[in-house]
């Protein structure tokens, strides 16, 4: 269920990137899907409704610290052109939850 999800995830970001709710520089895709590889397992089951939500959850409460990217060998958040800044993730997830609550 991880790139059906992820592919939910990428669509949700071109419609706010479409919207003008975010600029593309704010959640490049392959950030977007580096962010979900953390997810826990457990979030990518049932509904795609259910999957948003938890996955939303999920990283709404991860610890950034310790999230990587899909090689596991470059930490997902620091100053590298390799890596996110913790400020467009959350600048991200503000705009996901709202894209739900305003479906």
């Amino acid at each position: 269920m991880y790139k059906p999800t992820v592919r939910m995830f990428k669509n949700a970001r071109s419609r706010l990137v479409k919207e003008g709710v975010i600029s593309s520089d704010v959640a490049p895709s392959y950030f977007v899907e580096c962010f979900l590889y953390n997810v826990a397992n457990d979030a990518f089951v049932g509904s795609f409704r259910a999957r948003y939500l938890a996955v939303l959850s999920w990283l709404v409460d991860a610890n950034f610290d310790g999230l990587m990217c899909q090689n596991e060998q470059v930490p997902l958040f620091g100053d590298t052109p390799e890596q996110w800044s913790e400020k467009s993730a959350y600048e991200l997830l503000g705009a996901l939850f709202e894209l739900w609550r305003d479906w």
